[in-house]
């Protein structure tokens, strides 16, 4: 018995087969601007009901597991894109070498601009975690201080309280403004 991943791939290799053939017959189904490739796509997002990439997973696996299949979608992509549109024709008549290294070349630019990407986010990333220790160490020293202050400013009001002469009074608060800090 085959389970639920094999009959959505079984139902999307039935739906992108039928739409690839109505392309083929009926070009005219794609709009002019429209993307052969993702028409089959957004086919298969309306009819299965399935978000964009989950409809993309679906198509990239029966069309890796379907060579038959593949070659056909390349083919219709092509016939679009290629011959019908003219939109490849400068690649299109470049010698297989010169295809080769355009899109090597493309897929280094491709590459260094992902990892300039994940370099860019894991210094972010870094940044942040720093700036949260940063944050943390300092409302650490601030509540030690504080608590610091606290009992200093505590002990002196009950000192205060037991002082009965007025210069002794002004004395002692002269060095509870020094030690504490604190400036009234």
């Amino acid at each position: 018995m085959k389970n639920s991943s094999d009959n959505k791939e079984d139902t999307a290799k039935q739906i992108a087969s039928e739409e690839i053939n109505n392309v083929q017959v009926n070009p005219a189904i794609i709009k002019q601007n429209e993307c052969a490739a993702c028409h089959i796509l957004f086919k298969l997002v309306d009819k299965m009901q399935v978000s964009e990439s989950d409809a993309s997973e679906i198509l990239s696996e029966i069309l890796f597991h379907d060579p038959k299949l593949n070659d056909i979608f390349i083919e219709m992509v092509e016939d679009i894109h290629m011959k019908k549109r003219m939109t490849g024709m400068p690649f299109s008549i470049k010698s297989r070498d010169a295809k080769d290294r355009y899109i090597e070349s493309n897929f280094k630019n491709l590459l260094a601009e992902l990892s300039s990407d994940k370099l860019r986010k894991i210094l972010v990333l870094i940044t942040m975690l720093l700036l949260k220790n940063f944050i943390t160490i300092c409302e650490r020293m601030i509540r030690k201080h504080m608590k610091v202050s606290l009992h200093l400013l505590m002990v002196s009001i009950k000192e205060i309280g037991k002082i009965k002469n007025h210069a002794t009074l002004l004395n002692y608060s002269d060095i509870l403004i020094i030690s504490t800090g604190l400036l009234i």
